[in-house]
């Protein structure tokens, strides 16, 4: 019995030994037990440019770390974006590309294909006649090229098959693929925060904020607000509450006429350091409910024509400094930015909420409470 498993134990190291004779020494070598990563690299930095600044041939490059023996990929790149257009996918140079790391002389083909929105493409060995039929490693795949403008676009990855180096397809599913990619600068938008109404004896009034969302860096902005002035009164202070993105440095002037505001925001001094950007307040507006008896009314108040969109926006250091030791400028493009245009609601009733008939979007007591 001893002597049977010595035997069996010599004959299954000889079978070991045959196989990994008769095995490319790469592809032994090819057997490894990490992750493979997929993902989209960029080489241009559009963070350092400006929102709407025009974009020449961004380029993108799909890479490959840790691949196992690999005959042959396919894949495709969505992009979803109204500022940036495919326009073209090449092979990567065979001294960066994946497909040549084993056989640097290896006879590869490419087909590939970029749509108004999509990349497509898949690469392997066009001749299984070669020494060498499969790849491993680290290494790019393809470069894909954009036009178009600065502006937040998504793009999205998949790796839509990958052959073995027997041509066997395989698993994906554990690969680790960098699937979203999010690039250029965010857009900004408009809107209408904190609504409130203050009951003074003298004179009540309805309050909003105008905020903004993403606001690129700029040092001059004017922006109407349309609102239906049979329903609202606006009353046009002399000194408005700025909101938090003005609260230093900012001049503000505040203009209406028949339902039009037309408000401008304006850095007094134009330094370096003295721009707004981000995500904040701009200014309080206040206005007055043209029929405040609201027991004869039903919540809410609809407001239908209410609207915010930017007229102009300027960043302009020193463009104004009689001793300038820097100066830049840019007129943003503020045609697709997004504003706000839809009906506003004014919510009234009882704001108790230890009261039955507590409305928890009031905003305005009428003085119907009830316990």
């Amino acid at each position: 019995m001893i002597k049977f498993s010595h035997i069996y134990f010599k004959a299954l190291i000889f079978g070991v030994f045959l196989f990994l004779s008769s095995c490319d020494e790469d592809y032994v070598n090819s057997l490894t037990s990490e992750q493979p990563v997929v993902y989209l690299d960029i080489s241009d930095n559009l963070n350092s440019m400006y929102l709407g600044e025009s974009v020449d041939e961004l380029e993108l490059i799909l890479k490959v770390e840790n691949s196992p023996a690999i005959s042959q990929l396919a894949f495709s790149v969505n992009v979803e974006s109204e500022f940036l257009n495919p326009e073209e996918i090449v092979i990567s140079p065979s001294q960066d590309n994946l497909f040549y790391n084993v056989n640097p002389n290896g006879e590869i083909y490419f087909i590939a294909d970029a749509t108004d929105d999509t990349f497509s493409g898949n690469i392997g060995f066009s001749n299984h006649n070669q020494d060498t039929t499969y790849t491993y490693g680290d290494g790019e795949i393809a470069r894909l090229y954009l036009n178009g403008i600065n502006a937040q676009s998504e793009f999205v990855l998949s790796i839509d098959q990958a052959l073995s180096y027997d041509d066997f397809e395989i698993d994906v599913s554990n690969w680790n693929i960098d699937s979203n990619l999010s690039l250029g600068q965010p857009v900004p938008k408009l809107s209408f925060t904190d609504f409130n109404y203050t009951n003074n004896s003298a004179a009540p009034y309805f309050s909003v904020i105008l905020s903004v969302d993403d606001l690129p860096i700029m040092t001059k902005g004017i922006i109407e607000i349309d609102y239906d002035n049979d329903l609202l009164f606006f009353i046009n202070e002399t000194n408005p509450s700025k909101g938090d993105l003005l609260s230093e440095g900012f001049d503000v002037s505040i203009i209406e006429q028949n339902g039009l505001i037309t408000f401008s925001f304006e850095h007094s001094d134009g330094d370096i350091e003295n721009f707004v950007n981000g995500s904040g307040g701009l200014i309080e507006l206040k206005f007055q409910i043209n029929n405040t008896n609201f027991q004869l009314q039903q919540s809410p108040i609809s407001i239908e024509r209410f609207s915010a969109f930017f007229i102009e926006s300027v960043y302009d250091i020193c463009g104004d400094c009689l001793t300038p030791d820097y100066s830049e400028y840019y007129n943003y493009d503020i045609n697709y930015w997004n504003g706000f245009i839809e009906p506003i609601e004014i919510h009234f009733g009882c704001m108790d909420s230890n009261a039955l008939n507590y409305n928890s979007l009031a905003i305005i007591d009428d003085g119907t409470c009830a316990y």
